[in-house]
């Protein structure tokens, strides 16, 4: 008992801080842009807090614990974002997400003879981690500033910056030859102008800017997963590692009955 209190804590450590560090980070308009830092802390605590609920929900037993793990998950994603209906749909799509991986981590654990944490961490790792970026993106869909988007006679900032700096960037390796000074005014008109074209490109789909810019966080976050989710998975090992020497889990043998058929 103290032991499963003892690992809900944890869960609930991790996740309030993912959440904690993720909200201003969600809350910036031009997260995409600006300086790594704004996204390094949050990334790192989505491994960590994926690695913790995967090796929580492999422990834990019997089911009501692990549900209890999905729970301060998403008890803390309300206590920092608030409670609305998007938020409470997002609590839905985790506990189906945990439900289908604590079958899957079940099963990979049960159907060895010897206990492989590592793979049974591997069948459900990804499972765990989809519904955090889920709950982000949903969050970040509800963001004043991404709600705005779809009314403002210009494109949202993030992708204002994005271009902008991209645009800065190709001036500056076409126009390397000319003065520092002139350069920068060529840089400075170039970077306009595009600007310029692509509100005028888009203002028929402004209104479709909002689910956009959620949906495209969701493929970052998700086209990162190749980097962050073997990392999380990784971590998870180790944790369970650092359990076994220190006694708080241990591996016992005992006999296992087995059908066999004949005739």
């Amino acid at each position: 008992m103290t032991k499963h209190l003892a690992i809900l804590i944890t869960v609930l450590l991790a996740s309030f801080l993912l959440w904690y560090v993720a909200k201003p980070w969600i809350s910036d308009p031009t997260w995409s842009t600006v300086d790594y830092s704004t996204w390094l802390i949050p990334l790192v605590m989505l491994m960590f807090t994926g690695a913790v609920v995967a090796t929580a929900l492999i422990l834990l037993s019997p089911h009501a614990w692990r549900f209890g793990t999905s729970a301060i998950v998403g008890v803390t994603f309300l206590l920092v974002f608030g409670i609305t209906k998007l938020n409470l749909l997002a609590l839905v799509i985790l506990f189906l997400f945990h439900f289908w991986a604590m079958k899957s981590m079940s099963n990979a654990v049960r159907n060895h003879l010897k206990i492989d944490f590592r793979a049974a961490v591997g069948s459900g790792i990804r499972k765990v981690i989809m519904p955090l970026l889920i709950m982000l993106s949903f969050v970040y869909f509800a963001n004043p500033d991404v709600q705005a988007s779809a009314r403002q006679n210009q494109l949202p900032l993030s992708i204002t910056k994005a271009v902008e700096g991209a645009s800065r960037l190709i001036a500056k390796s076409e126009l390397n030859q000319l003065p520092v000074r002139q350069r920068e005014q060529a840089e400075d008109q170039i970077a306009k102008e595009t600007i310029e074209l692509l509100n005028r490109s888009a203002e028929p789909y402004r209104q479709y800017f909002p689910p956009l810019l959620a949906f495209g966080l969701f493929l970052v976050l998700q086209g990162l997963g190749f980097i962050f989710i073997p990392v999380a998975g990784y971590i998870a090992g180790g944790l369970f590692e650092i359990s076994k020497i220190t006694g708080f889990v241990t591996i016992i043998e005992k006999d296992v009955k087995a059908e066999e058929l004949v005739l």
